[in-house]
Protein backbone atom coordinates (compact mmCIF):
# COMPACT_ATOMS: atom_id res chain seq x y z
CA UNK A 1 0.00 0.00 0.00
CA UNK A 2 1.38 3.38 -0.98
CA UNK A 3 1.73 6.28 1.43
CA UNK A 4 -1.05 8.10 -0.40
CA UNK A 5 -3.44 5.18 0.02
CA UNK A 6 -2.47 4.86 3.71
CA UNK A 7 -3.20 8.52 4.31
CA UNK A 8 -6.56 8.19 2.58
CA UNK A 9 -7.40 5.14 4.70
CA UNK A 10 -6.48 6.87 7.95
CA UNK A 11 -8.35 10.05 7.10
CA UNK A 12 -11.44 10.46 9.25
CA UNK A 13 -14.33 11.47 7.04
CA UNK A 14 -16.88 13.96 8.46
CA UNK A 15 -20.22 12.44 9.45
CA UNK A 16 -23.00 12.81 6.89
CA UNK A 17 -25.36 15.72 7.38
CA UNK A 18 -28.57 14.82 9.12
CA UNK A 19 -31.94 16.48 8.97
CA UNK A 20 -34.26 17.19 11.86
CA UNK A 21 -36.30 14.10 10.98
CA UNK A 22 -33.20 11.87 11.12
CA UNK A 23 -31.95 13.31 14.42
CA UNK A 24 -32.85 11.22 17.50
CA UNK A 25 -35.71 12.83 19.39
CA UNK A 26 -33.70 12.90 22.63
CA UNK A 27 -31.12 15.24 21.10
CA UNK A 28 -33.66 17.73 19.71
CA UNK A 29 -34.46 20.73 21.93
CA UNK A 30 -37.90 20.66 23.49
CA UNK A 31 -39.14 23.72 21.63
CA UNK A 32 -38.06 22.28 18.29
CA UNK A 33 -39.81 19.00 19.05
CA UNK A 34 -42.93 20.94 20.01
CA UNK A 35 -42.89 22.91 16.75
CA UNK A 36 -42.35 19.74 14.74
CA UNK A 37 -45.21 17.97 16.52
CA UNK A 38 -47.50 20.96 16.04
CA UNK A 39 -46.86 20.86 12.29
CA UNK A 40 -47.35 17.10 12.09
CA UNK A 41 -50.46 17.00 14.29
CA UNK A 42 -52.11 20.25 13.20
CA UNK A 43 -55.34 18.45 12.24
CA UNK A 44 -55.51 16.64 15.58
CA UNK A 45 -54.78 19.81 17.53
CA UNK A 46 -57.49 21.59 15.56
CA UNK A 47 -59.92 18.82 16.51
CA UNK A 48 -59.03 19.17 20.20
CA UNK A 49 -59.58 22.94 20.14
CA UNK A 50 -62.68 23.07 17.93
CA UNK A 51 -64.44 19.83 18.82
CA UNK A 52 -63.20 18.48 22.14
CA UNK A 53 -63.25 21.67 24.20
CA UNK A 54 -66.50 23.10 22.73
CA UNK A 55 -68.26 19.79 23.45
CA UNK A 56 -67.03 20.03 27.04
CA UNK A 57 -68.48 23.53 27.24
CA UNK A 58 -71.85 22.33 25.96
CA UNK A 59 -72.00 19.56 28.57
CA UNK A 60 -71.01 21.94 31.36
CA UNK A 61 -73.64 24.51 30.45
CA UNK A 62 -76.29 21.80 30.00
CA UNK A 63 -75.47 20.58 33.51
CA UNK A 64 -75.92 24.10 34.89
CA UNK A 65 -79.17 24.60 33.00
CA UNK A 66 -80.58 21.31 34.30
CA UNK A 67 -79.55 22.16 37.84
CA UNK A 68 -81.37 25.46 37.64
CA UNK A 69 -84.47 23.88 36.06
CA UNK A 70 -85.49 22.03 39.23
CA UNK A 71 -87.81 19.47 37.63
CA UNK A 72 -89.18 17.13 40.28
CA UNK A 73 -88.59 13.39 39.93
CA UNK A 74 -89.52 10.26 41.81
CA UNK A 75 -86.18 9.42 43.42
CA UNK A 76 -86.66 10.21 47.09
CA UNK A 77 -86.27 13.94 46.92
CA UNK A 78 -83.55 13.93 44.29
CA UNK A 79 -84.80 15.60 41.15
CA UNK A 80 -84.39 14.19 37.65
CA UNK A 81 -82.64 17.37 36.57
CA UNK A 82 -80.10 16.98 39.39
CA UNK A 83 -79.29 13.41 38.30
CA UNK A 84 -78.86 14.43 34.66
CA UNK A 85 -76.91 17.49 35.74
CA UNK A 86 -74.51 15.40 37.81
CA UNK A 87 -74.04 12.95 34.92
CA UNK A 88 -73.22 15.71 32.44
CA UNK A 89 -70.94 17.44 34.94
CA UNK A 90 -68.93 14.23 35.44
CA UNK A 91 -68.70 13.80 31.67
CA UNK A 92 -67.46 17.38 31.27
CA UNK A 93 -64.82 17.06 34.01
CA UNK A 94 -63.45 13.71 32.76
CA UNK A 95 -63.47 14.89 29.14
CA UNK A 96 -61.62 18.04 30.17
CA UNK A 97 -58.89 15.93 31.78
CA UNK A 98 -58.62 13.69 28.69
CA UNK A 99 -58.46 16.66 26.32
CA UNK A 100 -55.84 18.55 28.34
CA UNK A 101 -53.64 15.45 28.57
CA UNK A 102 -54.00 14.71 24.86
CA UNK A 103 -53.37 18.32 23.89
CA UNK A 104 -50.11 18.43 25.83
CA UNK A 105 -49.12 14.99 24.55
CA UNK A 106 -49.70 15.95 20.92
CA UNK A 107 -47.45 18.98 21.33
CA UNK A 108 -44.62 17.54 23.42
CA UNK A 109 -44.74 13.79 22.65
CA UNK A 110 -46.31 13.63 19.20
CA UNK A 111 -49.32 11.42 19.83
CA UNK A 112 -52.35 11.12 22.10
CA UNK A 113 -52.02 9.28 25.40
CA UNK A 114 -55.69 8.54 26.00
CA UNK A 115 -59.16 8.42 24.48
CA UNK A 116 -60.75 11.57 23.12
CA UNK A 117 -63.67 11.42 25.57
CA UNK A 118 -65.13 9.41 28.44
CA UNK A 119 -67.83 7.74 26.28
CA UNK A 120 -65.11 6.56 23.90
CA UNK A 121 -63.22 4.96 26.81
CA UNK A 122 -66.39 3.29 28.11
CA UNK A 123 -67.41 1.88 24.73
CA UNK A 124 -63.93 0.46 24.15
CA UNK A 125 -64.55 -1.79 27.16
CA UNK A 126 -67.89 -3.11 25.88
CA UNK A 127 -68.87 -5.55 23.08
CA UNK A 128 -69.97 -2.54 21.01
CA UNK A 129 -66.32 -1.90 20.13
CA UNK A 130 -66.17 -5.11 18.10
CA UNK A 131 -68.97 -4.01 15.78
CA UNK A 132 -68.72 -0.22 15.83
CA UNK A 133 -65.20 1.14 15.85
CA UNK A 134 -65.97 4.74 16.83
CA UNK A 135 -69.32 4.36 18.57
CA UNK A 136 -68.11 6.24 21.65
CA UNK A 137 -67.07 9.31 19.67
CA UNK A 138 -70.35 9.14 17.73
CA UNK A 139 -72.41 9.03 20.93
CA UNK A 140 -70.47 11.96 22.36
CA UNK A 141 -71.06 13.97 19.19
CA UNK A 142 -74.76 13.11 19.18
CA UNK A 143 -75.05 14.13 22.84
CA UNK A 144 -73.34 17.47 22.26
CA UNK A 145 -75.38 18.25 19.16
CA UNK A 146 -78.56 17.28 21.01
CA UNK A 147 -77.69 19.80 23.72
CA UNK A 148 -77.23 22.46 21.05
CA UNK A 149 -80.53 21.52 19.40
CA UNK A 150 -82.44 21.75 22.70
CA UNK A 151 -80.87 25.05 23.77
CA UNK A 152 -81.50 26.64 20.37
CA UNK A 153 -84.90 25.03 19.76
CA UNK A 154 -86.36 25.85 23.17
CA UNK A 155 -84.50 29.19 23.30
CA UNK A 156 -82.70 28.74 26.60
CA UNK A 157 -80.39 31.68 25.97
CA UNK A 158 -82.28 33.83 28.49
CA UNK A 159 -81.59 31.10 31.06
CA UNK A 160 -77.87 31.21 30.24
CA UNK A 161 -77.89 34.97 30.69
CA UNK A 162 -79.88 34.71 33.94
CA UNK A 163 -77.38 32.28 35.47
CA UNK A 164 -74.61 34.88 35.24
CA UNK A 165 -74.11 37.47 37.98
CA UNK A 166 -76.49 40.38 37.55
CA UNK A 167 -73.75 43.01 37.81
CA UNK A 168 -71.09 41.08 35.86
CA UNK A 169 -70.44 39.83 32.34
CA UNK A 170 -72.77 37.20 30.92
CA UNK A 171 -70.08 34.54 31.25
CA UNK A 172 -72.20 31.50 30.34
CA UNK A 173 -73.70 33.17 27.29
CA UNK A 174 -70.21 34.27 26.19
CA UNK A 175 -68.88 30.75 26.79
CA UNK A 176 -71.70 29.27 24.71
CA UNK A 177 -71.01 31.65 21.83
CA UNK A 178 -67.27 30.95 22.02
CA UNK A 179 -67.84 27.19 21.86
CA UNK A 180 -70.24 27.53 18.95
CA UNK A 181 -68.00 29.85 16.93
CA UNK A 182 -64.96 27.60 17.51
CA UNK A 183 -66.92 24.48 16.57
CA UNK A 184 -68.42 25.94 13.38
CA UNK A 185 -65.18 27.54 12.18
CA UNK A 186 -63.27 24.37 13.05
CA UNK A 187 -65.64 22.27 10.94
CA UNK A 188 -65.13 24.62 8.00
CA UNK A 189 -61.34 24.67 8.37
CA UNK A 190 -61.19 20.88 8.72
CA UNK A 191 -63.29 20.44 5.58
CA UNK A 192 -61.02 22.81 3.65
CA UNK A 193 -57.90 21.01 4.91
CA UNK A 194 -59.35 17.66 3.85
CA UNK A 195 -60.09 18.99 0.36
CA UNK A 196 -56.58 20.45 -0.06
CA UNK A 197 -54.98 17.24 1.22
CA UNK A 198 -57.10 15.19 -1.19
CA UNK A 199 -56.02 17.37 -4.13
CA UNK A 200 -52.34 16.94 -3.16
CA UNK A 201 -52.73 13.16 -3.02
CA UNK A 202 -54.46 13.08 -6.40
CA UNK A 203 -51.75 15.28 -7.94
CA UNK A 204 -49.01 12.98 -6.63
CA UNK A 205 -50.78 9.91 -8.02
CA UNK A 206 -51.19 11.58 -11.41
CA UNK A 207 -47.49 12.50 -11.52
CA UNK A 208 -46.48 8.93 -10.70
CA UNK A 209 -48.80 7.60 -13.38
Amino acid sequence: MSSTEAEATNTILPPPATTLKETPAATIPLWKRALRNIRRNSHLLLAELTIGFPFIGYKLMAALLLKSAGEQGAFGGITVSEILSAFLLVLAIVDLAFNLINLMALVFIGHRLGPVCFLSWVCKHTPLKRRYNDIGEALDTMLSFSIVAVVVGVNLFPNLIAMSPADGPKVYFILWNTCTVANVLGAGIARLQASLHHDKVVSRMEKRA
